[in-house]
């Protein structure tokens, strides 16, 4: 099937296979994306709380080496609002300013905690929050994961709300406004 064709040899039987592949290989990629136009459900950012979930009293440490437990921390309090973070996550100064927020609505009556977990904490992790972010609250770490693990949203960027009895009543990833926490 060779043809001469202005001094060139061409093969149109393969120029058309050639057209027609392109064309195929179009058509099977239109049909891939096509669900990628339609809405799908976030399968892993609302986390499912159960009315039974509850955090452990895990030990967490400040910069000094200082544990402090979650029921040290919520003891005499109508609730704790905790903070998840990643060692050096921009969302920790966004939950930072929703829970000053937070704090001018509750006063006294809750505490809020800053918890850095996952990606081996330090204390120079600590020290650089607490320069970000001008907090009165504590900033703790999760040594082991072990606290943040336990969570609905895992080792991730959440915010939480634990009642005294250590119920969770309230998480979001990775940051709640001031308004959806005091609801």
């Amino acid at each position: 099937l060779k043809f001469k064709l202005s001094g060139k040899d061409e093969y149109p039987f393969f120029e058309k296979y050639e057209e027609n592949r392109n064309l195929g290989a179009l058509i099977v990629m239109t049909l891939l994306f096509i669900p990628t136009v339609f809405d799908q459900a976030n399968l892993g950012a609302d986390a499912a709380i159960d009315e039974n979930t509850r955090v452990s009293n895990s030990e967490l440490i400040d910069e000094n080496g200082q544990t402090f437990t979650i029921s040290e921390l919520i003891d005499g309090k109508d609730a704790l609002v905790i903070g998840i973070g990643l060692p050096a996550s921009e969302n920790l100064v966004d939950q930072s300013n929703q829970f000053n927020l937070t704090i001018e609505h509750f006063g006294e009556d809750i505490a809020v905690i800053h918890i850095l977990s996952g990606m081996d904490p330090l204390s120079s992790d600590i020290t650089q929050l607490k320069q970000q972010i001008n907090s009165s609250w504590p900033i703790l770490i999760d040594t082991d994961e072990t606290f943040a693990s336990g969570l609905p949203n895992g080792v991730s960027d959440s915010v939480v709300v634990v009642d005294p009895a250590m119920h969770v009543t309230y998480s979001k990833a990775p940051v709640a406004f001031s308004k959806e926490i005091i609801e």
